[in-house]
Order: C-alpha cells, then structure tokens, then sequence
C-alpha cells in the first residue's frame, strides 16, 4: 500500500459499538411493556396506603424512565453518527474502507429504523411518562404538604 493513505478503522468500530448499543435499546422497547402495564393498572388497597404505593411504582419504574431518556439521547447521538458517516464518504479524502463503512452504516440506519417503529407502535410510552410524571409530582407535592405541616405542629408546640 505504498503511497496510500492509512486505513481509517476507527469510523467503523465507532458504528459497530452504535449499532451494538441500539440493539440493547431495540431489545428494551420490547420487552418495556410487559414488565410495566401492570403498574398503571395496579390500585392500592386503601387510601392510607396509596402514598407509599405510588412511591413503590414510581421508584420501580424510574430505571426504564431513565433508560427511554437515555434512548432519545442515543438516538441523538446515532444519528450525528450518520451524518459524520455520509460526509467522510463524500470527501475524496477518506482513508476508510468504503464498502463496510457503507454496510455499518446502513446497518445503523436499520437499527434506527426499529427504534423508531418500536417507539411509535407503543402508544404506551407517551402515557407511562405522563402517569410517573403525574405521580411523581403529586408525591412531591404530598412530601412538600407533610414536611409543611410538621413545621406548624414544631411551631406550635
């Protein structure tokens, strides 16, 4: 290869971990639903508990709230990797092997193309966001009422 650039693997490892991480998040979405429909569902016993309830669902679903906020940043970020992808592939100077960048990359888009699918296919998410998001301020506001009150009680006292 003399006289010709070195290869450029790097492009191509830092789509493959991409496409390696989309696949964990393709992987989450379908199995997100089953682990959480019975939680919107689920009423409490009595209202003296329903505090500590909704604690319980709340503080069981915020892992996978966090992971689909984690997805909207992958998504953000895979797809950065795609434009940086397409515009080294229109230079002429581009030291990558064309052909796999080309397949990676169009192994990426696949994976983005399920994500979003996926996404869109589970209306569900829109409205588990909305209920821990309704929940959680409503524990918020219950603490904020409590911790109030106690106040008063040391007050008075």
């Amino acid at each position: 290869r003399a006289g010709m650039p070195a290869l450029d693997l790097s492009r191509i490892g830092d789509l493959e971990r991409t496409i390696a991480e989309g696949e964990k998040y393709v992987s989450f979405l379908y199995t997100y639903r089953s682990l959480f429909q019975p939680l919107g569902r689920a009423k409490p016993k009595s209202e003296e508990v329903k505090p500590q309830f909704i604690h319980t669902i709340c503080a069981t679903m915020h892992p996978a709230i966090t992971g689909l906020f984690d997805l909207t940043e992958y998504v953000t970020t895979a797809v950065g990797h795609c434009v940086d992808c397409t515009r080294a592939l229109t230079s002429d100077r581009d030291p990558s092997p064309r052909e796999l960048t080309l397949e990676k990359l169009v192994s990426l888009l696949d994976t983005l193309v399920v994500i979003d699918v996926t996404r869109a296919s589970k209306a569900c998410l829109q409205n588990d966001f909305s209920f821990y998001k309704r929940q959680t301020q409503s524990l918020m506001k219950r603490e904020v009422a409590d911790a109030l009150k106690e106040q008063v009680k040391f007050a008075i006292l």
